[in-house]
């Protein structure tokens, strides 16, 4: 086993830059403040050493015309239909 195989992640989903997602500002507790609509501008991975990467998403809130940085946790993909 190499060393690329023993890393976790702390997402499993597959968010990209330019998705549209849903996202949610949240009390310590884990209850949601606040929430919306926004883009996916940038995905860091940031490797603090050790088996952990961490994931966070930079997101262009359209509502309040701001950008702000969100873990997994904090935003959910939005499904597609088709009309």
């Amino acid at each position: 086993m190499d060393g690329n195989e023993s890393r976790i992640q702390n997402e499993c989903r597959d968010i990209k830059e330019g998705d549209i997602v849903k996202w949610f500002e949240l009390y310590h507790e884990g209850i949601v403040k606040n929430g919306g609509l926004g883009a996916v501008l940038q995905k860091r991975e940031i490797d603090i050493g050790g088996p952990i990467t961490f994931i966070q998403y930079e997101i262009w809130r359209f509502q309040k015309n701001d950008i702000m940085i969100f873990g997994p946790a904090e935003i959910e993909q939005i499904e597609e239909t088709n009309n």
